[in-house]
């Protein structure tokens, strides 16, 4: 399949795209923009995204805000959360969607959180948007019976990635972290076998046995990991 691909910094989508090209043979479009901005910048994304016959899409950006309390948050830092974490998967869904349900086929990929699990203190902004992604999806889902088109959440736990250095040396041992090559292997095994994946089976085993604890003691032990890394 054909790509596009849409981010924030030209130099390094041309670099991706340089690479897809020349290890695949696939074409591949980029589309500049940052999506911490408001609703302005959907308008030009959905003008080159019109003419295209879009087989999946994979809502894969977000932000992590600073791990503290959720007072001492800026407003800035707030409506990027919002921005990025919220407004982008449901904008691009409503933009993708009337095509793919017109061509009675396609997929939409929502890259969710092991958070929206339970409610992290110190991580709160950022595990309350997860929570919403996975809710949405899962909706949308049923609402997509019959149509052809499929809408699928991945909740992973962590991955190693930039978003997790500032938890270095605070994991603690019976929370697996995956490689983003994993993580991209199961997902794409997954694709139409299912709406809601954890993206491994080791993220799926810790969901389940926070499953098995009350809400209060889950909470307490995601919340004990967020505050180690703000030395409380």
């Amino acid at each position: 399949m054909n790509i596009v691909l849409i981010s924030r910094s030209e130099p390094k989508l041309m670099k991706v795209a340089q690479e897809i090209y020349e290890r695949y043979n696939v074409q591949t479009q980029v589309i500049a923009v940052d999506f911490s901005k408001g609703p302005e910048i959907y308008k030009p994304i959905r003008e080159q995204l019109d003419s295209l016959d879009i087989g999946i899409l994979l809502n894969n950006v977000g932000y992590y805000p600073m791990v503290r309390v959720f007072d001492l948050n800026t407003e800035e830092e707030m409506l990027t959360t919002i921005n990025l974490n919220v407004l982008s998967t449901t904008m691009m869904t409503r933009m993708v969607l009337p095509g793919m349900k017109q061509r009675g086929r396609g997929i939409i990929v929502n890259m969710s959180s092991t958070s929206c699990y339970r409610p992290a203190a110190y991580l709160n902004l950022y595990a309350s948007t997860k929570a919403f992604v996975t809710s949405f999806s899962l909706g949308l889902q049923h609402e997509l019976q019959g149509t052809g088109v499929e809408c699928q959440v991945v909740t992973p736990g962590m991955v190693q990635t930039n978003m997790i250095t500032k938890f270095d040396g605070e994991i603690p041992w019976y929370i697996s972290v995956t490689t983003p090559e994993s993580l991209a292997q199961f997902g794409v095994f997954t694709l139409g076998k299912t709406s809601h994946t954890c993206g491994g089976w080791m993220h799926a085993f810790q969901v389940c046995w926070q499953d098995l604890v009350p809400l209060s003691l889950g909470t307490f032990f995601i919340s004990r990991i967020t505050a180690k890394a703000i030395g409380k």
